[in-house]
């Protein structure tokens, strides 16, 4: 296997990859997962205190606003991993933002029970690639594939998830995410605050290969100068169905902060596509009010191709789905980044 990893040298010419591995840290559904959360937290390894401080919001000096609620749990950027985020209330405030860079990632997964979802993003994090050669990174487990992780990630990075997989989730290989998890963790994500400290949040599942240096470059261009305005934008990945896909879902930070908001205006919805997140999420947003943008060049799926069989990671694409191995993930990667040395200059 050490031979094998030395194979993986390529990096990306055209965006190299910025900066070295990050330092991070309303509804009935709401409200239950902090319980979930503590539960997770415990199975997982992670001390339990009753007398944990509640999240707060703090003030940010800053230029740039947001509405969301005023009971949200949005902490500093760094905040200790060890609190559990309170419930989302919908009244209305004014939360600040800090300022950020325009081409800043957020970035973060969810790991399911199961050995292989574990090994990838272990490995991922060893090499520093994928969602950790993003600005700022977490990872969201369940108790099973925390308790895998937890040496390696640690608590700073690693975030026991508040959807309980016998309930809300399929294992790995048994299916799609259900939509309940999907919810779930995204509200989550809105309570822990994380997002606020960059201007783009991509949610990427451990079996997507991606370059977070080529979205910086995709993000740079007119279509995206405004990521902080409005209610924000999301980007389409399947021109076949225009849709938003599941492996690799990007959104704004003012998106993801309306979500937060206001995403019991979806309820329905999550009947609607019990089994399909992606379908949810893109309806959901839209109906809120945030603007779509296609992308046609951020991810290359085989869900999306409506096609069996492997993907071909030739091109010089965001992102490339599933890859479900180490070895897979890593020659696709390796694959990609050698046709991007060669690939013509803009």
């Amino acid at each position: 296997m050490g031979a094998a990893l030395a194979l993986l040298v390529y990096t990306d010419p055209l965006a190299p990859v910025l900066g070295g591995r990050p330092s991070t840290r309303g509804s009935d559904a709401a409200t239950g997962s902090v319980a979930a959360i503590d539960e997770a937290r415990g199975l997982m390894g992670f001390s339990i205190s009753s007398t944990e401080p509640r999240l707060a919001a703090q003030p940010v000096a800053t230029t740039s606003t947001a509405t969301t609620s005023a009971t949200t749990a949005l902490p500093p950027t760094g905040v200790n991993s060890g609190t559990t985020p309170s419930p989302l209330t919908n009244t209305s405030t004014s939360i600040a933002f800090p300022e950020v860079g325009r081409l800043s990632l957020f970035c973060f997964s969810l790991v399911l029970p199961g050995v292989r979802q574990a090994a990838l993003v272990k490995w991922q994090f060893e090499h520093n690639l994928g969602p950790f050669a993003c600005d700022r990174s977490l990872v969201y487990a369940t108790s099973d594939a925390g308790r895998r992780l937890r040496a390696e990630l640690g608590m700073d990075r690693l975030r026991p998830a508040a959807a309980r997989c016998d309930d809300d989730c399929a294992s790995e290989g048994g299916g799609q995410l259900r939509t309940k998890a999907f919810a779930l963790l995204w509200r989550q994500v809105v309570q822990e605050g994380e997002f606020r400290s960059a201007a783009w949040s991509v949610k990427v599942d451990p079996d997507c290969v991606f370059f977070p240096a080529r979205l910086r470059s995709l993000l740079s261009g007119p279509r995206h100068a405004e990521p902080a305005s409005g209610s924000g934008m999301f980007l389409l990945s399947c021109m076949r169905r225009h849709a938003l896909e599941g492996p690799l879902q990007v959104l704004s930070r003012d998106a993801v902060a309306l979500y937060g908001r206001s995403a019991e205006r979806c309820g329905e919805l999550q009947k609607k596509h019990p089994r399909r997140p992606d379908a949810y999420m893109h309806e959901c947003l839209l109906r809120l009010g945030a603007s779509e943008r296609e992308a046609w060049s951020l991810l290359s799926s085989s869900g999306c191709l409506g096609e069996a069989g492997g993907v071909n990671c030739g091109g010089t694409l965001v992102s490339y789905h599933p890859l479900p191995t180490v070895a897979a993930y890593r020659d696709c990667m390796n694959e990609s980044s050698e046709a991007a040395r060669f690939a013509p200059l803009g």
